[in-house]
């Protein structure tokens, strides 16, 4: 029989071998990929199973360690670094002491991801804030349901100082907004912040990212508007006032479309870009 280079030299660069215990137990190694995957691909996420739970900022060992770890070629170690790398998941840093590094996994590289799938299916920005119409007022029920000590503070703090405790910026944007525009926008950021639900967390705040920059026209009148309807969430889900808090922040998106409607139909219908 005729063997198959191209299946010899698979196997090679896959390190076929008897998996480690840690493979035994219910990983599949390099070695047990399937036809279709590519070695990269398979490592890829081996690297990003056994770096979760690192804290954003780790180096990953040297790429020594991680070819001896993996069993693959440099060519294959590398091609799967810059699959993580364009995903948003590592940093590559150049030069001595440099490497790959754990990314924070947060919603902009989320959504940047996204977007591409949504510009690609035609999404407009109407749908991205319909989709938040049916998600965000969700949201604000399950949080005032839940009663988190934590959370409950957090808004508390808000209303005492017009500003909320959430861990983290928003996300880059090359446009200036206000401080009041960065108030509305962060106020939304916590309260997805607060689901206890990553999936919900993501999704919610990608969708938010996706136009950080945009407040049509002079809407200073607009901004204070929202604050004020952000207060009566925030209080409505401190009392546990589930239904209002849902119908609220219902009415409250519903109006956000409403204007847009009326002030810029045609930023509505644009396709969404990939960012």
């Amino acid at each position: 029989m005729v063997n198959d280079p191209s299946a010899t030299a698979k196997s090679r660069d896959a390190g076929l071998s008897k998996p480690s215990a840690k493979d035994q137990s219910g990983r599949r190694s390099s070695g047990q990929m399937r036809r279709t995957e590519k070695v990269s691909e398979v490592i890829a996420r081996e690297i990003v199973r056994d770096s979760r739970g690192l804290p954003p900022g780790t180096m990953l060992p040297p790429e020594a360690k991680l070819l001896e770890r993996y069993r693959v070629s440099r060519a294959s170690l590398r091609e799967a670094l810059r699959m993580l790398e364009v995903q948003g998941l590592v940093v590559i840093r150049p030069g001595p002491g440099g490497g790959p590094m754990i990314a924070e996994a947060d919603s902009w590289h989320f959504g940047r991801m996204a977007s591409l799938y949504f510009h690609l299916s035609g999404a407009t920005y109407r749908n991205t804030l319909e989709a938040r119409l049916i998600l965000e007022p969700v949201v604000a029920r399950l949080i005032a349901q839940q009663q988190d000590p934590e959370h409950i503070q957090a808004l508390k703090d808000y209303l005492d100082h017009s500003k909320t405790t959430m861990e983290g910026k928003l996300p880059p944007s090359a446009f200036a907004i206000s401080e009041a525009q960065e108030r509305v926008l962060e106020f939304h950021a916590m309260l997805m912040s607060m689901t206890g639900n990553p999936v919900i967390t993501l999704l919610v705040r990608s969708l938010q990212d996706l136009r950080v920059d945009h407040m049509a026209g002079d809407a200073k009148h607009l901004e204070n508007d929202f604050l004020h309807v952000h207060d009566m969430i925030a209080r409505a889900i401190i009392d546990g006032r589930a239904a209002q808090a849902e119908q609220l922040m219902h009415e409250h998106i519903q109006d956000f479309i409403q204007y847009e409607l009326v002030n810029d139909p045609a930023y509505l219908e644009q396709t969404v870009s990939w960012r």
